[in-house]
């Protein structure tokens, strides 16, 4: 449970909506020992919540490649394995936007015919929501890459 806010303030504000949606299902927190201290003593008695404690965490400071070169026993790469190994149905990560690119990118399958991962986001508008695609282009990009 990476982030730039606290991964306890994260975890509340999960098991909140939780609590306030109508439909079922349930939510697996990946994350460090201290984090599961206070999963402990706070919700491991409510159904639908669950924790997989964690040797390490991936730090906004740290390599993209960290998750794939040292650190596959982080809370980041224990969740892409349990969505790998369809354990989990989806995966929301406050971590390192690059990690999680490049760890899914090694970690998963993508999609025939596409060599590089991108980023969705659902806005809601007026009428309807709108998807917006970040492709990750750059100067460098070649056609086929977008």
């Amino acid at each position: 449970m990476g982030s730039e806010t606290d991964p306890i303030e994260i975890m509340n504000s999960c098991v909140n909506l939780l609590s306030n949606f109508f439909k079922p299902f349930s939510l697996q927190f990946f994350g460090s020992f201290e984090v599961e201290k206070y999963y402990k003593s706070n919700y491991s008695t409510i159904d639908r919540i669950y924790f997989h404690p964690c040797k390490s965490s991936i730090f906004m400071e740290d390599s993209p490649l960290s998750p794939i070169r040292e650190k596959k026993d982080s809370s980041l790469s224990q969740a892409l394995f349990a969505l790998k190994d369809l354990k989990i149905d989806a995966l929301i990560s406050c971590a390192n936007t690059g990690a999680l690119l490049s760890a899914s990118k090694i970690f998963l399958s993508t999609l025939e015919n596409v060599s590089r991962p991108a980023l969705c986001v659902f806005i809601p508008t007026r009428k309807s929501p709108v998807a917006v695609l970040d492709v990750g282009a750059n100067v460098s990009a070649k056609e086929h890459h977008l």
